[in-house]
């Protein structure tokens, strides 16, 4: 899961947090400072999959990702409630309803 983590933190940039939440759920924090473009990109280039080295053997593995995106102070201001509103989002992602 440290592997995991690692190639989001790639993906998400230099000033990009990444984390394990709990099970297979994983939280990103983007800088309140990153470009506009930065969380969509990050959104899609993680549904589209990375391929991280997991493991004593280090092969490669393909994992995608539903992607629930929360933005302070829009979608909350605590930390519970900018988890609750990415995870309602990550859920419309997966059925298809999300436009962001």
């Amino acid at each position: 899961m440290i592997a995991l983590a690692a190639e989001m933190r790639k993906t998400g940039g230099a000033d990009c947090v990444a984390a394990r939440i709990g099970g297979d759920e994983f939280g990103v924090v983007l800088s309140a400072n990153c470009d506009a473009l930065t969380a969509p990109r990050l959104r899609a280039n993680l549904k589209s999959g990375i391929v991280c080295s997991i493991g004593a053997t280090g092969k490669p593995v393909f994992v995608s990702a539903s992607v629930g995106a929360a933005f302070y102070p829009d979608d909350g201001t605590t930390v519970s409630e900018l988890l609750e509103s990415a995870d309602k989002s990550m859920y419309a992602q997966k059925r298809g309803l999300s436009v962001a």
